[in-house]
C-alpha cells in the first residue's frame, strides 16, 4: 500500500520546520552560540614594550573580540607603563597587568600566547639555525636594559632553551 501523497500545504510545513532548524545557529545572536565565550577567546601577552613592539599593538589592538591582550612585559618600567596605558585605552578599561620578568606573564594561567617578537621572527624564518646575541657590557646590562647581571644571563638561558626546544641550533 502506498502512503497518501504529501499535499502542497503539507510540503510547506514540513519544509518550513526544517529550514527554521537548519537556519536557526545563522539567526540567533552570538551570545545565544558561545561565540564570545571565555574559552573561544585568545589571550595575549605582549613581552617586549620597545619601538619594535610598537609596530605589533596596531594589529593586535585592532583585532576582533576573539583576542584580547592583557598584559605586557618589559624590563623598563616606564615602557611597560606606557604600553599598558595604551592597551588600556584601546579597551576602555584598566585591566592590563604590567610585569617585569617575562617567566611571571608566562606562568599565568589566562594567557594563551605570549609573544618576543624578535624571537618569533627567528621562528618564523624557518632556519634551522639562529644567531642570537646579549647583552654582555656590564653597563649595558644595568643602564639600558635595567636589570642586574645574573637576570640577564637568565634571560638569554631562557631564550637560547625555548629556540633549541622550537628545534633550532642555536648559535651566541
Amino acid at each position: 500500500m502506498n502512503p497518501s501523497p504529501l499535499s502542497r500545504r503539507d510540503f510547506l510545513r514540513h519544509s518550513a520546520l526544517a529550514t527554521a532548524v537548519v537556519a536557526a545557529p545563522l539567526i540567533l545572536p552570538s551570545g545565544l552560540r558561545g561565540q564570545n565565550a571565555p574559552s573561544k577567546k585568545i589571550t595575549v601577552g605582549i613581552v617586549g614594550c620597545g619601538n619594535i613592539a610598537d609596530g605589533h599593538y596596531g594589529p593586535l589592538l585592532g583585532s576582533p573580540e576573539s583576542l584580547r591582550v592583557v598584559a605586557v612585559c618589559d624590563v623598563d618600567r616606564d615602557r611597560v607603563k606606557a604600553a599598558a596605558a595604551r592597551v588600556n585605552a584601546a579597551y576602555e578599561n584598566t585591566d592590563c597587568k604590567t610585569f617585569g620578568d617575562f617567566r611571571e606573564l608566562v606562568r599565568r594561567p589566562d594567557i594563551d600566547a605570549s609573544g618576543d617578537s624578535q624571537i618569533r621572527l627567528l621562528l618564523e624564518a624557518k632556519t634551522p639555525v639562529v644567531t642570537i646575541f646579549g647583552k654582555s657590557w656590564l653597563l649595558h646590562v644595568e643602564k639600558v636594559l635595567r636589570t642586574t647581571p645574573t637576570e640577564n644571563l637568565r634571560m638569554i638561558a631562557d631564550s637560547v632553551a625555548f629556540l633549541k626546544k622550537e628545534g633550532r641550533e642555536v648559535i651566541y
